[in-house]
């Protein structure tokens, strides 16, 4: 028993400072990927912008004195787009271990939820995160969002004016109708011009876009995901933010007291 108690206060302490390196270190950080040559990323801002704070203060540095919401939704994508790259953020064994553990079982718990992780430890965001980063962002400001699911590709929305209008930070397109107004994502499906122009970059977008029979929009509740399961997995990833650290040192609790106990078991008479 003494041997048992060991090896899991061993394997407790191996986790809990691989934990540790991945909180506090660049173990921890995300996938990168390389950039586009459309794509407006600037490499310096990666250190420099490392919270939610950082990247609202940057956003307002660009803004005029009494800003519209267009022009706060706009700003606060121009500074998602200097800021990352387009490819998915995943978990290493570093940043969560029991995530990075889950996905050997589905990928899924791979892919990092939380926006917060993905601007402190990320440099890439794939298409729901960037939409779900900004989503927040925006929200933050007192703006109303919602989540889109267009069938292969994920944008958001904002309410403002008595409409829905697209801004889609992944890839960096914020598509503008003839009076200059942004427009909504139906709007955009309808408006052949307008796919061509905003979408043209990937001709595959153009259909996906366009097609509407397929579309989840989410309004309520208010920061709730496109799809179910992206919001039962980020509730995932929450709670094992926080086991990361719990759990090795329980394993580490047991493992002392099975070692004190000696595995010793009281006589039957």
């Amino acid at each position: 028993m003494k041997r048992i108690g060991l090896l899991i206060a061993l394997l407790g302490a191996v986790l809990l400072v691989v934990a540790a390196l991945g909180q506090w270190t660049a173990l921890g950080d995300f996938r990168t990927y390389s950039v586009r040559d459309w794509e407006k990323f600037d490499p310096e801002t990666v250190p420099l912008w490392r919270s939610m704070t950082d990247l609202q203060a940057e956003t307002d540095r660009h803004l005029p004195e009494n800003p519209s919401e267009p022009d706060v939704m706009t700003s606060l994508q121009e500074t998602i787009a200097k800021r990352f790259t387009v490819g998915e953020g995943v978990h290493n064994v570093f940043s969560n271990w029991i995530q990075w553990g889950l996905g050997r079982v589905h990928p899924a718990f791979l892919h990092v939820w939380s926006p917060e992780l993905l601007v402190a430890k990320g440099q890439s965001m794939h298409c729901d995160q960037a939409s779900y980063l900004l989503m927040t962002l925006a929200s933050q400001r007192g703006i109303l969002t919602r989540h889109v699911g267009l069938g292969g590709h994920v944008v958001m929305e904002a309410w403002y004016a008595d409409d829905w209008h697209l801004f889609d930070p992944d890839m960096e397109v914020i598509p503008l109708g003839p009076d200059g107004d942004v427009l909504s994502v139906d709007e955009v499906a309808q408006d052949e011009t307008a796919l061509k122009k905003y979408f043209g970059r990937y001709p595959e977008m153009v259909g996906i876009v366009g097609s509407r029979e397929n579309n989840t929009f989410v309004s309520l509740p208010v920061g709730a995901r496109f799809d179910w399961k992206g919001n039962l997995l980020a509730y995932v990833e929450k709670i094992t933010e926080f086991l990361k650290f719990v759990i090795p040192l329980v394993m580490i609790g047991v493992g002392f007291w099975m070692m004190r106990s000696g595995g010793h078991c009281p006589r039957s008479e």
